[in-house]
């Protein structure tokens, strides 16, 4: 069955994407920062220069609880065969393929996580949404539905990265 193999997919495309953020963060916010810092706008810089002192370690952590929740969920959502978790965990995921086009383009500049997006996550995506409508597992309702669950996944995210910054204080 394609949709387990998609299912299974997932947690390679998302640790792939992340991959490329954890490595590439630290780097980024100590060299493009700098230079792209005047192009944000003014009632998010605030929050971004927070998150400029953000280490792959914290950031890793960060990745991890999801990555749990991830296994969690497709657990979950396998032996239920709901595929409404899946669906919210998996639009959760797919906001990158907006962020962080967008990102880049306001900026001007490289983002940690556009080459996965554009490459890995764009069109895992596209091949995702096109079997699992053909296969009748989701139509176009099932999004409103896991509505709950990307919301409660946002939730854990900010959770997550107060924990990790607790944990793992910047010196």
């Amino acid at each position: 069955m394609i949709e387990y193999l998609f299912i299974g997919m997932f947690l390679v495309v998302f640790m792939l994407h992340n991959f490329e953020e954890i490595i590439l963060i630290e780097s980024w916010f100590k060299n493009t920062y700098p230079k792209v810092k005047h192009r944000i706008p003014n009632r998010i810089s605030t929050e971004v220069d927070k998150m400029k002192r953000t280490t792959a370690a914290q950031f890793s952590i960060d990745v991890l609880i999801l990555f749990i929740i991830a296994i969690v969920l497709i657990g979950l959502t396998l032996l239920t065969n709901n595929y409404i978790l899946f669906l919210g965990l998996n639009l959760f995921f797919a906001l990158n393929i907006f962020i962080h086009p967008i990102q880049s383009l306001l900026l001007k500049a490289y983002v940690p996580g556009l080459i996965s997006t554009i490459l890995i996550v764009f069109p895992y995506n596209l091949f995702f949404f096109y079997i699992f409508i053909r296969e009748d597992l989701i139509d176009w309702l099932s999004v409103l539905y896991c509505i709950p669950i990307i919301i409660l996944l946002v939730g854990v995210l900010v959770i997550s990265q107060s924990f990790s910054r607790k944990l793992l204080k910047n010196e």
